[in-house]
């Protein structure tokens, strides 16, 4: 787990040194474990690390390519290490590299397609001396965060917000489409921030800084998976478990203990026993999450996860948390204007500082399972496309929001799209009328937060790539739980995020997870020999 950060001047001016200084320290303001920088006429780069993994250990960045024309800087956690080495012939040198140097390498044979070999959590630049060229890439969902500045003949990039601030380059402007956005939809647009002068990249893009000219173009585009329409569904569901398998086991990877969240539910169940297998004479912590009691508490749940851990576990106590204090963490601010926005960031609190006190550096968490292995109810549409009516009628008849599903799912995709246009413009009328006079803002601007579903290839498909792709999803990956567990100098790690197992969800029939009224089916299907009984059953959430 890093920052990295980086100055570059296209007018050729020295970068000032005081203010590098200012950068590394406001990085290292936690205990972190090795800092560096370059400097070069123009630009100067550099990275505060905390390690978590044995090569992280030898990782000293800034480094340079061989010829010493390149330069990288990165935030970055390579999950298919072996796979990546096998294809660069790393391997034969005997040598073990870290990382950054992997992703160096990468871009030294594929350049800007280094990144359809690279999986992971990582944002990372490489500066390329001769042509004073910059490459910006985010990993498939922007897990790891980048924002920039740039002004004049000035471009700067860090992984925090504040730094870039404190340059004094640009001002702390509130951005008001971002604010107004976050009062209608609890979220912003992915390529902003809070202030006007910074911007942040997006997960899922790479990025070219030519002549001080920025461009940036999307590489990952899930929702143009090809359905694989004939696959056997015990095929799938082992094919979930051998992905799932990998997706855990790459975010074991640590020389420190390893601690998982465990709050009694199927997805960090699943985690936590699947960690267990992989991991048996590894140091791990169950951290079971606890609301005492309240309504919401799954002690119940978590003590049959236990019995089949057999490990000692702590108790993390929600109910007891002192709100009072919880909610003046000052440094939250600095990012997200509107924080605490919900309940949710409250067991990330009392679980960060927890794992904390227990020496632990890597929190595993079951966050992703909802997203991706839940289901869409686009299965009706597809049935009735197939008029497969008694299938239709069985999976209808489990619903708990008929006349919503009815509408939204069998009966507007029949309907002509001059007909839906109308109906929109009907009810936008009212609603813009409202909003003008509350916010200043047009229902527009809220449609335009989503990718277009042009090109989709399957309707089963857009529930959970609208899940992955919005607003709000991105305003959490890349801000709040990162900086919270960045204070508490813990990596957090979600194995359900996994992008082997994000594109597998998105090339299976829909009917696949969503069956009867049961949700992630197929995620019971192949834990069924790994999870409790008791696990496997519930159909259930807990009532917050």
């Amino acid at each position: 787990m890093s920052g990295i950060f980086g100055i570059v001047n296209f007018d050729g001016k020295p970068v000032d040194k005081e203010a590098i200084n200012k950068i590394l320290s406001l990085m290292n303001a936690g205990s972190n474990d090795y800092s560096g920088k370059l400097i070069l006429e123009n630009a100067c780069f550099g990275q505060s690390t905390f390690w978590t993994t044995s090569e992280s250990k030898a990782d000293q960045q800034p480094i340079r390519s061989r010829d010493g024309s390149l330069v990288l800087v990165a935030d970055a956690r390579i999950d298919n290490r072996d796979e990546l080495a096998h294809e660069l012939d790393i391997e034969k040198s005997g040598s073990v590299a870290t990382d950054a140097e992997l992703i160096l390498l990468a871009f030294s044979k594929w350049k800007d397609r280094c990144i359809d070999h690279l999986i992971g959590d990582y944002s990372f630049s490489i500066y390329n001396k001769i042509t004073r060229e910059l490459f910006f890439a985010r990993d498939h969902l922007g897990f790891r965060p980048l924002y920039y500045l740039q002004t004049g003949n000035t471009f700067a990039f860090c992984s925090m917000i504040q730094p870039l601030l404190e340059l004094g380059l640009v001002s702390r402007e509130l951005d008001n489409e971002s604010f107004d956005y976050s009062l209608l939809l609890d979220a912003i647009p992915k390529e902003k921030t809070y202030y006007k002068n910074i911007k942040r990249f997006v997960g899922g893009t790479l990025s070219w800084l030519r002549k001080n000219k920025l461009t940036q173009s999307r590489y990952w585009k899930p929702e143009q998976r090809e359905l694989r329409k004939n696959i056997d569904f015990n095929d799938a569901a082992d094919e979930l478990l051998e992905i799932f398998e990998k997706a855990v086991r790459a975010r074991l990877r640590s020389v420190y203990p390893v601690s998982f969240e465990l709050s009694g539910g199927l997805d960090s169940s699943s985690v936590a026993l699947m960690a267990n297998k992989l991991g048996p004479e590894q140091d791990l912590l169950p951290l079971s999450l606890r609301f005492g009691t309240m309504q919401c508490d799954e002690g119940q749940y978590i003590n049959e996860v236990l019995k089949k851990l057999n490990r000692p576990a702590i108790e993390v106590r929600a109910d007891e948390l002192d709100y009072s204090n919880t909610y003046t963490l000052r440094w939250f601010y600095q990012d997200r204007l509107d924080w605490p926005a919900d309940l949710f960031f409250i067991p990330h609190l009392v679980l960060a500082a927890t794992a904390s006190d227990t020496g632990t550096r890597v929190l595993l968490t079951g966050q992703g399972g909802d997203e991706v292995m839940q289901g869409s109810r686009w299965v009706y549409h597809d049935y009735l496309q197939k008029l497969n009516l008694a299938r239709l009628f069985e999976e209808f008849s489990h619903s708990s929001s008929k006349k919503y599903d009815l509408l939204q799912y069998i009966i507007k995709p029949q309907l002509p799209a001059t007909l839906i246009n109308v109906a929109r413009f009907l009810k936008n009328v009212s609603y813009n009328k409202d909003m003008k006079r509350a916010l200043g803002i047009k229902r527009e601007m809220a449609d335009n937060l989503k990718f277009d579903d042009d090109g989709y290839c399957c309707k089963a498909a857009w529930d959970t790539v609208r899940m992955l792709n919005n607003p709000e999803a991105a305003l959490w990956r890349d801000s709040n739980p990162y900086n919270l567990y960045d204070k508490y100098n813990i990596e957090v790690r979600h194995p359900f995020f996994d992008v082997r197992l994000i594109d597998l969800r998105l090339s299976l029939p829909a009917s696949y997870f969503y069956r009867n009224g049961e949700f992630k089916y197929l995620l019971r299907k192949a834990m069924k020999i790994i999870l409790p009984e008791k696990i496997l059953n519930r159909q259930d959430k807990a009532d917050f």
